[in-house]
């Protein structure tokens, strides 16, 4: 694959990640909550998969996304906690709401989440920039 071709993946999942985002902010003002932490989760998943891709880390599932975002980005320093924890409480959210017969969504919860996510999508974002130098 060419480097070209890389960076235009990149772009794509950097795309996928702000459209579900703004999806999320719509189902929100619908007070379609399930639907909402969905799309949340999806925002973070496909920018966390461009940062995977960009640094020749594979993962073939959710969970192993999730672990590979962890060990190389949570566990070394260069993405705080709190933003290692808000992905998987919303990795959480979407499974429990995809797969769970009884879950029920909270709304000041999910309204939170919200610019939560906006933070993550930057700051991962802003890493994914950075690293285009390198």
């Amino acid at each position: 694959m060419s480097q070209n071709s890389g960076d235009d993946y990149i772009h794509y999942r950097i795309e996928k990640a702000h459209e579900s985002y703004l999806s999320a902010q719509i189902l929100a003002d619908n007070r379609l909550w399930s639907g909402c932490s969905n799309r949340l989760y999806y925002a973070c998943f496909y920018v966390v998969s461009a940062l995977l891709y960009k640094n020749k880390i594979v993962s073939k599932t959710h969970n192993g996304t999730k672990s590979q975002f962890s060990r190389h980005f949570i566990s070394t320093g260069i993405v705080s906690r709190e933003l290692g924890e808000l992905y998987t409480e919303l990795l959480d959210m979407r499974q429990e709401g995809d797969y769970g017969d009884t879950f029920e969504i909270n709304e000041d919860e999910i309204r939170t989440l919200i610019p939560e996510v906006g933070t993550f999508l930057q700051s991962i974002e802003d890493l994914l920039y950075q690293n285009k130098e390198g």
